[in-house]
């Protein structure tokens, strides 16, 4: 994975969450306090981080579980543009 796409995807995470501290890419986003409103939230702020929109048919929010899961999505899109 692109260290400067893991760096700034756990800026935006940090955020908006309630850890402070070092995350990893097998932490689960709900372990750092994103609930389903803040998933949205967050899912726009990666969009508007990155320059990228996330296509319907990919985004499912409930296979976001880890950091890891949503560097994959950030990486496939990206991969595509």
């Amino acid at each position: 994975m692109n260290e400067a796409i893991f760096q700034r995807t756990l800026e935006v995470i940090k955020r908006m969450s309630v850890v402070t501290n070092d995350l990893s890419e097998t932490e689960t986003l709900s372990s750092v306090g994103i609930d389903s409103l803040k998933m949205v939230e967050l899912i726009i702020a990666i969009e508007e981080e990155f320059g990228i929109e996330f296509n319907d048919s990919t985004l499912d929010p409930s296979k976001l579980i880890t950091i890891e899961d949503l560097l994959e999505l950030i990486h496939s899109t990206l991969s595509k543009a």
